[in-house]
C-alpha cells in the first residue's frame, strides 16, 4: 500500500509571499489561483499573465495584470473550524457583518413592500426574523403556484432564501406572494 504524502507549498502572488501549506502536490497552478479567489485576493476580473511552479523550491509564483499589495491583509488571519487548522486572511468578521446587515435591510425591504401591497401589517415577522431564510406562512398549494405562475422557488414549507434576493427581486415576490393569496 501506498501513503500520501503532504508537502510544503509556499504562495507567492507578484512577489509578495502570501503562505506556506502543506498538500499532496496535485495540481500546485490550480491550487494556487484558487486559494487566492477563495482569499479574496484575486478579481473576477483580475488577468493572470503566468503560473510559474518549482518543483525543486516547492513555489507557485502567480502574476497579474493588476498590482497587489496584501501585506494589511495578511497581519489579520481568522482561525477557522478543524480545531482551528484553517485560515482566512483580512476581515473575514467584517464581510459576514456586511452579509448579515444586507439580509436585514432586505428583511424590511419585503415586509415593507407586502405592507404596501396588502394594506396589512401580517407580514411584519419577516424583518424580525434572523438569519438566511424565513418561512413565509403559505400553504402547500400557495407554494406550488409561485412556483408554477411566477418562477419562484422555495420548499414546501415555504422557506424562502432571503440571502438570494436584492433589491430589483423583492418586489417581484412580494408582488407574486400577494398575487397568490398569501
Amino acid at each position: 500500500t501506498s501513503v500520501t504524502m503532504e508537502r510544503p507549498l509556499t504562495l507567492f502572488l507578484n512577489g509578495q509571499e502570501i503562505v506556506t501549506m502543506m498538500t499532496i502536490g496535485d495540481h500546485p497552478d490550480w491550487l494556487a489561483v484558487g486559494y487566492r479567489r477563495n482569499q479574496n485576493m484575486l478579481r473576477t476580473d483580475d488577468t493572470v499573465t503566468a503560473i510559474d511552479f518549482d518543483e525543486e523550491l516547492e513555489t507557485v509564483v502567480v502574476r497579474t495584470a493588476r498590482a497587489t499589495d496584501y501585506e494589511d491583509k495578511l497581519k489579520k488571519k481568522t482561525l477557522t473550524s478543524g480545531c482551528a487548522q484553517g485560515t482566512v486572511f483580512g476581515d473575514l468578521m467584517e464581510e459576514l457583518e456586511e452579509v448579515r446587515l444586507g439580509m436585514l435591510r432586505l428583511r424590511e425591504q419585503l415586509a415593507g413592500e407586502l405592507r404596501r401591497l396588502s394594506g396589512s401589517d401580517r407580514f411584519g415577522f419577516i424583518a424580525q426574523h434572523r438569519g438566511m431564510f424565513s418561512r413565509i406562512g403559505a400553504t402547500p398549494e400557495q407554494v406550488e403556484r409561485l412556483r408554477a405562475e411566477h418562477g419562484i422557488y422555495m420548499i414546501g414549507d415555504s422557506r424562502i432564501n432571503i440571502a438570494g434576493l436584492n433589491e430589483t427581486t423583492v418586489p417581484v415576490l412580494a408582488r407574486a406572494m400577494i398575487d397568490v393569496g398569501i
